[in-house]
């Protein structure tokens, strides 16, 4: 459906973090239950089931890639052809997660999905849907950080805010040396 944007995109985005924060306020219960204005009670319609589903899947994946700004890496191999596995540090981002779950996690590191995940922030999309969900992750992610209590700085959400992207809007990537070395290995 269309998005705020006007864009049309096949997933419409969860609710802002912030909400499911504010369970009362915004109308959810204390597990993330979506509740009606009418009578009080859980919305059980398929609609609201998805919305769950994917306010549950957005709240995972931002704690399990909170790091990742940190963890990309300039390789140290000289290959001939360089992947975005290769602009990330996957044993320093293993080391952050306990021993029982480092198996599942190397398998996820190891996806497609992964990798076009980390394509998408090492060489942004400069418009559209595509650059909407990567600046919709990475605020996120943001929103997160903000909520704790050892964040004096809060960082702006607009996408959050709004569902789009405004004009101007920069989108923050890794540091220009590994964007630069990655452009430069897409392009070669």
């Amino acid at each position: 459906g269309p998005t705020a944007a006007g864009l049309v995109s096949a997933f419409q985005l969860p609710p802002h973090p912030d909400e499911l924060e504010r369970s009362s306020e915004a109308g959810y219960d204390s597990d993330g239950t979506e509740m009606t204005e009418a009578s009080g009670a859980p919305d059980r319609s398929p609609e609201a089931q998805a919305r769950r589903a994917k306010a549950a899947f957005l709240r995972f994946f931002t704690s399990v890639f909170e790091r990742l700004h940190d963890l990309y890496a300039v390789p140290a191999s000289s290959a001939e052809r360089l992947g975005p596995m290769d602009f990330f540090d996957d044993e320093a981002f293993l080391k952050g997660f306990p021993e029982s779950a480092r198996p599942w996690l190397r398998q996820l590191l190891h996806s497609q999905a992964f990798t076009e995940f980390l394509h998408a922030r090492l060489q942004p999309p400069s418009g559209g849907p595509a650059l909407l969900e990567v600046a919709y992750f990475n605020e996120a992610v943001d929103a997160k950080r903000n909520r704790s209590v050892r964040r004096f700085t809060k960082l702006p959400t607009p996408v959050l805010s709004t569902g789009a992207v405004p004009v101007g809007y920069r989108l923050r990537g890794p540091p220009h040396p590994v964007r630069t070395m990655y452009e430069h290995a897409c392009a070669g």
